[in-house]
């Protein structure tokens, strides 16, 4: 985390940490998104969930992924970057059994990331 300040105010940056962290996520040259979900995405519980592709349970390896960069998005968004605190909180709900869509939603998260390192 970095700090600027100046006479009048205060600026807490990230950027430092948000590049680490798609590095980490093997996302540090994936292409931008400008929102943190897609727009009226729906996501629901493994169980109440048809039986598709979209919608089967995540490896034990692929969860705790998910479980690692979820964790880290949501630290960086109660610091500073509260315009991803409803994404992260939404995908959190899921965290006990992730599956293929939370996956999708969780990279569109690491996109938009990935656009808007710079913000303070």
């Amino acid at each position: 985390m970095s700090i600027k300040t100046s006479k009048d105010k205060v600026v807490l940056h990230q950027q430092t940490f948000v590049e680490s962290l798609l590095q980490r996520a093997g996302m540090a040259d994936c292409k931008p998104a400008y929102t943190p979900l897609m727009p009226n995405t729906q996501l629901v519980a493994a169980e109440h969930a048809p039986d598709t592709p979209e919608h089967q349970i995540l490896s034990a390896k692929d969860t705790a992924w998910y479980r690692e960069m979820l964790g880290s998005c949501l630290w960086l968004s109660s610091l500073t970057r509260g315009d991803i605190a409803y994404a992260c909180s939404t995908l959190a709900k899921f965290m006990a059994a992730p599956t293929t869509s939370h996956l999708q939603s969780l990279h569109q998260l690491l996109r938009y990331l990935r656009s808007s390192a710079d913000l303070a």
